[in-house]
């Protein structure tokens, strides 16, 4: 809330409560792993610069120094309980609009006309921001929708969510960010269909067995995925040319696509540059300013911002913890439904897509302890519930009201 009425308080404490809640956690900790902590608490302490000025690099600073913020808020929140993640989605979802809501009344009273920014925020961190929070809401919609409760109970909970969906994404509309709106979609479209292909396989395999001998499923599978990417095709192709009939739409993606082969070409224009980059966010200020957009420019994909800022190997190091990552996705997956898995995997992928097609990096200290908190958040540890609320009538396991994995399941059938 206080970085979302940042502009309002020329104090800029906006991190104070990181700072405090990291320094808790690590406290907290203390015992488990003593001499990571106080390398850890030395890493909390560097922030300091970040409370008394808004002077954001100086000489003496590394050039790592803001991927620090992000390491700092993943391990502090490493292998947290799924009960605390899911209390930490839904206040961050909630609170977050309601400031921003504040933000948006007097933004529209001093700025008539104007796109809507929370805070000092951009109009690009703005979507990233309210679009992570619609992708909570959403996810927690959907879980609302699919977990049986009374039905006093789920009423409740869908109309809230479905409330909060709703203040988000006409949020999200006021900052008129194409990302912000669809990404979002596609992120719990995406995790949902991973989630239940293999049961979506099987009963396309039994309706089609019911129709057709045995021999020809395969074929019939074949053409019915092909009219179906037909479709797909069609859907996206006049999507595309209503979106491309717009010449300021067709400009900014030209001006994207020269970003991205001039950041990425940066790195191979000098073996220096190959090895070390042209310095964190010092790219921002010269390089790649002759497009159809003169200014200050980013490259709007992060590959492509840490290869010009840092250099080949910074970026491969990048791709190898986006592998990692996906491999703690996948693993997380097995434990769905919980709202707090599903929240975090559809955040999780929905900040890795805004990555790719509009921010470089996040530059501003709470998106980018965000970003961190939201990796951290693929590491969370599930209590597997009673077998009993974990299974249906017939002994096997529910893959829409279960929260236990299914070889947990399995092992305690045996």
């Amino acid at each position: 809330m206080a970085t979302a009425l940042d502009s309002f308080i020329t104090n800029q404490l906006e991190m104070l409560p990181l700072i405090g809640g990291l320094i808790l956690l690590l406290v907290k900790r203390s015992g488990k792993d003593p001499l990571s902590i106080g390398f850890l608490f030395l890493l909390v302490l560097s922030l300091r610069i970040y409370l008394h000025t808004d002077a954001r690099y100086y000489g003496w600073e590394i050039t790592l120094n803001d991927y620090i913020l992000a390491l700092i808020s993943f391990v502090a929140a490493f292998q947290l309980k799924a009960s605390l993640w899911k209390l930490f989605f839904t206040l961050f979802a909630i609170y977050v609009p309601l400031a921003s809501v504040v933000t948006l009344l007097i933004h529209g009273v001093d700025n008539p006309g104007e796109n809507f920014t929370v805070g000092a925020l951009s109009i690009q961190q703005t979507a990233f921001l309210i679009g992570t929070c619609l992708t909570i809401s959403m996810s927690f919609l959907l879980n609302g929708l699919n977990q049986k409760r009374s039905a006093k109970r789920k009423l409740l909970i869908v109309v809230t969510w479905l409330c909060v969906s709703l203040l988000n994404g006409f949020l999200v509309v006021q900052t008129q960010s194409r990302a912000g709106l669809g990404l979002p979609i596609i992120s719990i479209v995406a995790v949902v269909l991973a989630v239940s292909l293999p049961s979506l396989n099987r009963s396309v395999d039994g309706l089609i067995q019911r129709v057709a001998p045995a021999r020809q499923v395969l074929r019939v599978k074949i053409s019915l995925a092909l009219a179906l990417l037909s479709g797909l095709g069609l859907a996206v192709w006049a999507i595309l040319a209503q979106t491309y009939a717009s010449p300021e739409n067709l400009n900014n993606d030209l001006h994207r696509l020269y970003l991205l082969r001039c950041y990425f070409g940066a790195m191979f224009s000098s073996p220096n540059r190959f090895l070390y980059g042209l310095g964190f966010t010092n790219t921002s200020t010269w390089l790649c300013d002759e497009g159809l957009h003169r200014g200050l420019t980013h490259a709007h994909n992060i590959f492509a911002q840490v290869a010009a800022d840092n250099g080949f190997f910074a970026m491969l190091g990048l791709i190898v913890v986006a592998v990692l990552l996906l491999r703690l996705a996948w693993k997380l997956m097995t434990k769905l439904p919980s709202p707090a898995v599903l929240a975090s995997l559809t955040t999780a992928l929905y900040c890795f897509l805004f990555l790719q097609v509009e921010g470089g990096w996040g530059k501003t200290t709470f998106l980018q302890a965000l970003i961190g908190l939201v990796m951290a958040s693929l590491t969370m540890t599930v209590d597997p519930p009673s077998l009993a609320r974990a299974t249906t009538t017939s002994g096997l396991p529910n893959p829409l009201t279960s929260e236990v994995p299914l070889a947990s399941v399995s092992l305690a059938a045996r």
